[in-house]
């Protein structure tokens, strides 16, 4: 008796032409697919290469502020009009009292005095009639 055994090789085989087109569509997929993929990549890349940059930036500041030991912040200050003397400014900071800058005023703000000035006279006549006109209601209805 003759011994047989069956084996499976990997051997070359023609394709036929109905293979050959699938096989051109299977190639046409794979291009799409690595061409989207790629371009998956590159948006990627550049969205991490964003978040990456905005980390080093943050990671430079807080190491500069741990540094120095110092920040910026918003700090309410006050302007003084004709401190130190009258025609200057001076600038200080609201949470320590401590002058930051002081200044010569300008034109339009020395300007300010004149109309604040005015208003005070005007007010204090105002002030000085009302009193006159209520002494002169008085002085009627006592007649």
């Amino acid at each position: 008796m003759e011994k047989v055994k069956k084996i499976t090789k990997e051997l070359i085989v023609k394709l036929t032409p109905e293979e050959k087109a699938e096989r051109a569509t299977q190639l046409t997929e794979r291009i799409s697919r690595k061409d989207w993929l790629e371009d998956a990549k590159r948006v990627s890349s550049k969205h991490y290469a964003a978040q990456i940059e905005e980390c080093v930036a943050d990671i430079n500041d807080l190491s500069n502020k741990i540094r120095t030991g110092e920040e910026l912040r918003a700090i309410e200050c006050e302007i003084r009009y004709d401190d130190p003397v009258p025609g200057y400014k001076t600038t200080y900071r609201l949470d320590t009292g401590v002058k930051i800058s002081s200044e010569i005023m300008t034109e339009s703000e020395q300007q300010l005095d004149l109309f604040v000035d005015l208003e005070s006279e005007n007010n204090d006549e105002d002030q000085n009639a009302e009193s006159n006109n209520e002494s002169v209601d008085k002085e009627e209805s006592e007649e």
